[in-house]
């Protein structure tokens, strides 16, 4: 059986639709025990161009999709798609002006 034919990705799809129907995960379950994660996540207030079913997070870099997804399976509801975006810090000067550095998020914050 062709696993990227037009069948498997019919069956895929009508489990995943089960799977749905019945409140079950359509993922397989990360055995990472998360109870009180070491970093923050924060739910953001929603941009314009968001629908009312999507949300924002700002979470830790160490914490991947697939841990998000876990950690918002049991707590709160089911997540079917995540997206990522890395943002980088923004270059600060020196008060010197001995060069350019990168200041950490939580100074960009403030």
């Amino acid at each position: 059986m062709d696993q990227f034919g037009p069948d498997h990705a019919r069956k895929e799809f009508e489990e995943f639709q089960e799977k749905l129907a019945l409140e079950e995960p359509h993922f397989k379950i990360g055995g990472k025990q998360i109870y009180f994660p070491q970093g923050r996540i924060c739910l953001l207030r929603s941009n314009a161009k968001h629908t009312p079913y999507q949300a924002k997070f700002l979470v830790p870099k160490s914490m991947n999709k697939m841990d998000l997804r876990d950690y918002l399976w049991h707590i709160w509801m089911r997540a079917l798609n995540i997206t990522v975006q890395l943002q980088p810090a923004r270059w600060k000067r020196s008060p010197y002006g001995l060069g350019r550095y990168r200041s950490s998020i939580k100074e960009n914050d403030r």
